[in-house]
């Protein structure tokens, strides 16, 4: 989940290996209707999918679209064989935090700006974070690929989250930052073989 064309590659050799793919911009995305989104709608959305595309063999997101897999099959009734996440966000308060920092926000404001979301949203952005849910993420096999060069979805973050969530198999590689990670050959390969190999 993500633009599809982010997907691009990674959709032809899963086509090429026989696979039936579904793909979608999300909410305000690519060719998606509307300017603004939210997680809130994202699970919302993916949810819909999952129940009119039933029977998935697995979910693939990127980025923002990671962290809105993990934290729907973590929140909501819904369950996939694997799941697989490529540079990942881990937090939307982490990601929030980072976005007021690069617009320098004063830090004065924060408290009231995290106030008006949760009266949008009627969700608490404190519980959009995957710390909240180790070991309750509803997929048999759990994969991640993340960068070490990732200025997004930051490394070292990620590997202190592993190291809580032994359960997650991983690729870490080097070099290709946030986006050409989707191009990566190793990325590719290690996306097939999650998907062929057989859940133990």
């Amino acid at each position: 989940m993500a633009a599809p064309s982010i997907f691009k590659q990674l959709i032809s050799s899963l086509v090429q290996q026989g696979y039936q793919v579904v793909s979608y911009d999300g909410p305000a995305h690519g060719l998606s209707g509307g300017k603004r989104t939210n997680l809130v709608q994202w699970m919302h959305v993916l949810e819909q999918v999952m129940q009119e595309e039933e029977p998935l063999h697995a979910i693939v997101g990127h980025s923002f679209g990671g962290l809105n897999a993990a934290l729907t099959l973590s929140r909501k009734n819904v369950h996939v064989p694997r799941l697989l996440m490529l540079s990942t966000a881990l937090s939307a308060p982490v990601f929030f935090n980072e976005a007021l920092r690069l617009f320098r926000i004063h830090p004065v404001v924060m408290p009231v700006l995290r106030q008006l979301i949760r009266q949008r949203l009627k969700e608490d952005l404190a519980e959009m974070d995957l710390h909240r849910y180790i070991n309750h993420i509803k997929a048999d096999k759990i994969w991640m690929a993340y960068d070490t060069t990732d200025t997004l979805a930051k490394a070292t973050e990620i590997d202190d989250y592993l190291q809580q969530y032994p359960a997650i198999q991983s690729l870490r590689i080097t070099g290709d930052g946030h986006f050409r990670i989707m191009r990566h050959e190793a990325v590719l390969q290690g996306v097939l073989a999650v998907l062929a190999d057989d859940i133990k």
